[in-house]
């Protein structure tokens, strides 16, 4: 990752007044790892709530770079949902599943009328599913 990249993480996460020390030290590394990090924990330790979330806004924030987030249940992405939102109640994102699988049927792919499916797709940066 360039110097300049790195630098522009660090003082993002730096700027964060409420999250404690040790989880900026976790995003900072995830955001310096060279090809993936992967976040991993029993539940409850803040993988969703701190981190998933901080790194998308960080990502959402100072990127245009498109953004898969996976998780193995379907419980665990309608969290991941959930953090998004937090972001901001009108975050952007396409939940891929069906109709029995998510609480967030707005933005289910299935439900996204087929005239509009390629200008959200070209739209959207966050794309979340198993």
């Amino acid at each position: 990752m360039p110097i300049s990249e790195t630098k522009k993480y660090k003082n993002y996460i730096d700027s964060l007044d409420n999250i404690p020390a040790d989880k900026k030290n976790i995003l900072y590394k995830a955001l310096s790892a060279k090809n993936y990090f992967l976040i991993q924990g029993p539940p409850g330790t803040g993988k969703t709530s701190y981190i998933l979330r901080y790194l998308s806004q960080i990502l959402y924030n100072t990127t245009s770079q498109n953004i898969l987030l996976l998780a193995h249940t379907n419980r665990a992405v309608d969290e991941i949902c959930s953090a998004l939102l937090k972001i901001s109640k009108d975050f952007n994102f396409i939940r891929l599943g069906n109709s029995d699988s998510s609480e967030y049927k707005s933005h289910l792919l299935v439900n996204i009328p087929l005239e509009r499916l390629v200008e959200k797709i070209n739209n959207t940066r966050f794309f979340v599913s198993t």
